[in-house]
């Protein structure tokens, strides 16, 4: 599609406006102003829709994040790793787990592989809102990413290791804290603490100290 300089001059413009309003935290005139440019056509990008989708996550404004999305979709702006990295968490942080797991599924027909933080978010939302299952699908998230060949970090484990032990499941917990070590991840005190406390709600204080 060709278009004409001052359109095009247009649309770079309203993309600068968008993310001013978004930095300068007028979330509201933002989204008002992203509706606006799709009114009159003006195709933004993700230098302002990224940082907007991700200040709406920030506010819990979950259904206008996901709106936003939708339309940006719709508007075939070119979208990125962080596009979705963003709106994954946005859903996971709302309990919506199925479509965090849709968004998984779109990157890959655009060909964008997710990542580890995008594997991160996944199972930190599964952890911590996945209901009955939650750990068994949260550890198949786990052997995904390594089949996948996405190496899990600190973080991953740290989420893994307290959602086991939130759920009564130390022993599960003490062997990914082995594996953790054996991959020569240095654990934290976030690791400790979650251990610590799982052994000691376990009556395992002789484990525990």
């Amino acid at each position: 599609m060709t278009c004409s300089d001052d359109f095009c001059a247009n649309s770079i413009i309203t993309d600068m406006l968008i993310l001013a309003l978004v930095n300068n935290k007028k979330l509201d005139l933002a989204v008002d102003g992203f509706r606006r440019a799709g009114d009159y056509g003006f195709k933004l990008s993700v230098i302002s829709c990224n940082p907007m989708l991700g200040e709406l996550v920030k506010n819990g404004k979950v259904g206008t994040m996901e709106f936003v999305f939708r339309q940006i979709t719709k508007r075939r702006v070119d979208v990125n790793l962080i596009t979705f990295n963003v709106v994954i968490n946005g859903f996971c942080k709302a309990g919506k787990l199925n479509k965090a797991g849709d968004g998984v599924e779109d990157m890959k027909v655009l060909g964008i592989m997710p990542n580890v933080v995008t594997y991160n978010t996944l199972i930190d939302g599964f952890c911590k809102k996945g209901g009955a299952g939650k750990m068994y699908k949260a550890d198949a998230l786990l052997k995904e990413m390594v089949e996948k060949g996405v190496f899990p970090n600190k973080i991953t484990y740290n989420v893994l290791i307290d959602g086991f032990c939130k759920a009564d499941n130390v022993v599960a917990a003490l062997k990914l804290f082995k594996e953790m070590k054996e991959q020569q991840i240095t654990p934290s005190i976030s690791t400790y603490n979650s251990l610590i406390n799982g052994l000691c709600g376990e009556g395992k204080i002789d484990e525990a100290l």
